[in-house]
């Protein structure tokens, strides 16, 4: 379950990295990039009928998650990532995030599948992000302690 919520999240916090960096510099032309990682802070699954049997078996439609991970820049604290989650299927999860960062705010959203690589699209952003837009490519580790990590590609 971990796994397939942890592309997600991935994927979410590069889809923040991009639109920082697009809606600090959206009146510049070309294309601009950021990174950032990840550290987990919460976590809740959500299992909706029909229940699963046990926690080893698959999710099933509807089922969702929530998490938070704390973001950091270049070592220094950046916001916080707000996720939510739901399975279409076992491998596939409809995913909405918001980067709460220090001068605004900056949405993703996307199709995450059960794969330590993904890719999302920046929706939106408020206050230094007004206007962001572009893509999010994440990594999520193996080892479920090691922290994640977010490269934006703004336009």
């Amino acid at each position: 379950m971990r796994r397939v919520l942890l592309p997600l999240l991935a994927a979410v916090v590069t889809m923040l990295v991009v639109a920082a960096v697009a809606g600090g510099h959206g009146s510049k032309k070309g294309h601009h990039s950021l990174q950032l990682v990840g550290t987990d802070a919460s976590f809740a699954f959500v299992d909706v009928e029909p229940k699963q049997a046990s926690e080893d078996d698959p999710p099933t439609p509807g089922d969702s998650f929530l998490l938070s991970e704390t973001l950091t820049h270049e070592g220094e604290g950046f916001g916080t990532l707000y996720v939510q989650c739901t399975f279409v299927t076992p491998e596939v999860n409809q995913c909405l995030a918001t980067f709460d960062l220090p001068n605004g705010q900056i949405t993703v959203q996307g199709v995450l599948r059960d794969t330590p690589d993904f890719t999302v699209a920046v929706t939106g952003g408020t206050g230094a992000y007004f206007g962001a837009t572009g893509t999010i490519d994440g990594h999520e580790p193996d080892d479920e302690a090691a922290p994640s990590t977010y490269t934006f590609h703004l336009r």
